[in-house]
């Protein structure tokens, strides 16, 4: 059996089909794919279609490229297969795009978001590469901008990789959905467009920075409109959209660098004289990207951006307090010197602080996990004290307890990177409490970092990792074959239900 057909045993099966159909045929899965789409009411390109319709999509949307790549492997099957016909091809791309056509019209936003997702794998598949950009495009220009915020973020997300460097009619393309992009900011406030325009312009500039690098000014300009808007999730894309197009002006033109990077700071200032929260929070957005794309302009002006963030670090308004709170690591990786001289231990003291208030808790123990990679040993003098409020931290009880743990192990994986051995001796007694929330994803990659970076840990995190999972599969800890059964202090034994 050759590749291909071997490929197509495998996804046969994946899709529910007997495998001695393809067998004893002696096709591929394409091929059955092509014959049985008139005859079979479930064959392989209903199946695609069907699970790209279902409301589940949504669950996926953190990671849609994995639901992609599975749903359509007969596709990908079926273009590098040797046996079909360019007729039988022909037949089953028209009705692939067909279909794709019928979800992205949709009134439903789960088949809106399955058509985005099989454009998105789809970009992928070598054929004509003009017809692709054309009728790509086109389709995706039907949802954008969107209603639904996940619909603009994976459309916006497709554009940007259907602008990877390609056929000559990517320039022309690029062009066009910049232009659009500009004139949705430059139009009346609506709120929809303001939102896609950003996005886009950040995706375009990722994807074909040569080609959006003439738009900068503009960009530049335009972006302080959204970075003032009412809506939050608007400001934080222009942030996003500012950061991409600083990313260009970086890498280039020193002079064109200079002269931005000088008018982003004073505008920024302006903006912080301005009282509303939104003018405040985007300014202070505006900041944190000047930091974090060094230039020499913005040496000299390091201490006066400090202060103007720290001198909001009390802020009536939560969300202002977060975002100083997500400054001061940038702060302390800008120029790290001046920081442990000037800023470490009032930051420190600070962060040590919010951590007693629930809205600040979770991205202060983020902050205290940067601030400790970027200070390295000499964050030890306060390792005691951040100590104290990791294990107080997994007594807290709430509704978003699960989100809280994730941060305080992503805490404790930066510090071990950032200090390694000196965090030894409050691992023992940490490394109980850690067990004790349950085998969770952050749970694996802190215990991965404590094992790195910390290596006499290594076999105590074995021993009790190997007990947890026995817990799990077997409702008992690990027990060598012959050996009696034992209690393991510390380890949580889960319900085998489980």
């Amino acid at each position: 059996m050759n590749s291909a057909n071997s490929l197509s045993v495998n996804a046969a099966n994946n899709q529910g089909l007997p495998q001695t159909q393809v067998v004893q045929v002696g096709t591929s899965l394409a091929q059955v794919a092509v014959s049985s789409s008139a005859t079979h009411p479930m064959d392989p390109l209903n199946r695609i279609f069907l699970d790209l319709r279902t409301k589940y999509v949504q669950l996926l949307f953190p990671t849609p490229k994995s639901l992609c790549t599975d749903s359509l492997f007969v596709f990908q099957v079926f273009a590098i297969s040797k046996d079909v016909s360019s007729d039988s091809f022909s037949k089953f791309t028209n009705d692939v795009n067909r279909r794709i056509f019928e979800l992205i019209n949709s009134s439903d936003v789960s088949d809106k978001i399955g058509g985005i997702l099989a454009i998105d794998r789809l970009i992928d598949q070598e054929f004509e590469e003009n017809v692709k950009i054309t009728r790509f495009a086109n389709y995706l220009r039907l949802v954008l901008p969107g209603a639904d915020p996940q619909i603009t973020i994976l459309a916006s997300k497709a554009l940007g990789r259907l602008a990877l460097p390609g056929g000559n009619l990517t320039a022309d393309f690029v062009e066009f959905e910049i232009k659009r992009a500009v004139e949705w900011l430059q139009g009346d406030r609506n709120e929809s467009r303001r939102y896609a325009a950003v996005l886009v312009l950040k995706e375009l500039a990722l994807s074909a920075p040569s080609l959006v690098y003439s738009f900068v000014p503009q960009i530049l300009d335009l972006v302080w409109v959204t970075l003032r808007d009412t809506k939050l999730s608007i400001r934080e894309g222009g942030a996003e959209a500012l950061n991409a197009a600083l990313e260009l002006v970086h890498l280039r033109d020193s002079q064109l660098r200079k002269t931005w990077y000088r008018k982003i700071f004073d505008e920024a200032q302006k903006g912080l004289r301005i009282t509303s929260v939104e003018s405040t929070h985007g300014s202070l957005l505006a900041l944190k990207e000047l930091l974090i794309h060094p230039e020499k302009t913005v040496d000299p002006k390091f201490r006066d951006i400090s202060e103007m963030v720290m001198r909001f670090k009390e802020h009536r308004d939560p969300l202002i307090r977060k975002t100083v709170i997500s400054i001061i690591p940038t702060i302390a990786a800008f120029d790290t010197d001046t920081f442990v001289a000037v800023y470490l231990d009032s930051s420190m003291h600070y962060l040590l602080a919010q951590l007693k208030r629930d809205k600040e808790r979770p991205v202060a123990f983020v902050a205290i996990g940067k601030v400790a990679m970027a200070v390295g040993s000499r964050v030890g003098t306060y390792l005691d004290a951040v100590l104290v409020n990791v294990k107080e931290g997994f007594s807290v009880k709430g509704k978003n307890k699960v989100t809280a743990d994730a941060q305080i192990f992503q805490c404790i994986s930066m510090l071990a990177t950032a200090v390694g051995p000196a965090l030894t001796k409050y691992m023992h007694e940490l490394l109980d409490l850690l067990f004790s929330t349950g085998l969770t994803e952050p749970l694996r990659r802190a215990l991965m970092d404590l094992a790195v970076y910390i290596p006499p840990l290594l076999s105590t995190i074995q021993e009790k990792l190997l007990n947890m999972i026995a817990g799990i599969l077997f409702g008992h800890p690990y027990r060598h074959p012959g050996s009696p059964l034992r209690s393991v202090v510390g380890i949580p034994i889960l319900s085998q239900s489980l």
